[in-house]
C-alpha cells in the first residue's frame, strides 16, 4: 500500500524518533543544509538540474521523511515521488522552520 503525504510536525517527528529505518531527505540547497539540518538527513538539492533523476535513483521500496525550508518544495517533491511510485514518503508541513520554531535540535 502506497502512502505519500504531508504530516504535521508532531506526526512527522513521532515517525522520525520511533523508526530509524526511514531515510531523512533535506531538499534545501547544499549551503543551507551545511548550516543546519535535522540529524540523520541526507541532502538532495531541489534546485539541482538532476533532481528528478536523483530522486528516481532512490530505492522506491524504502520509507522516506522529506523536508525543505517551509514546506512548498516538499509538497512538490511528494507529488514527484508519488508519480515515480515510491511506496512510503512523508513530508514535513512547515519544513525545517516549523522544526526550529518548536525548539527541536538541528545539526550544524
Amino acid at each position: 500500500m502506497r502512502t505519500i503525504k504531508s504530516l504535521p510536525l508532531k506526526d512527522w517527528k513521532d515517525i522520525y524518533e520511533s523508526n530509524k529505518d526511514f531515510i531523512v531527505i533535506d531538499i534545501r540547497a547544499e549551503d543551507d543544509f551545511d548550516r543546519e539540518h535535522v540529524k540523520r538527513s541526507i541532502n538532495i538539492n531541489y534546485q539541482d538540474p538532476n533532481f528528478i533523476s536523483l530522486i528516481d535513483k532512490l530505492d522506491k521500496k524504502k520509507s522516506y521523511l522529506v523536508y525543505c525550508k517551509s514546506g512548498f518544495r516538499c509538497s512538490k517533491t511528494l507529488e514527484l515521488m508519488g508519480t515515480l511510485e515510491f511506496e512510503k514518503a512523508y513530508g514535513l508541513e512547515g519544513g525545517i522552520d516549523s522544526w526550529k520554531d518548536s525548539r527541536l535540535k538541528v545539526e550544524k
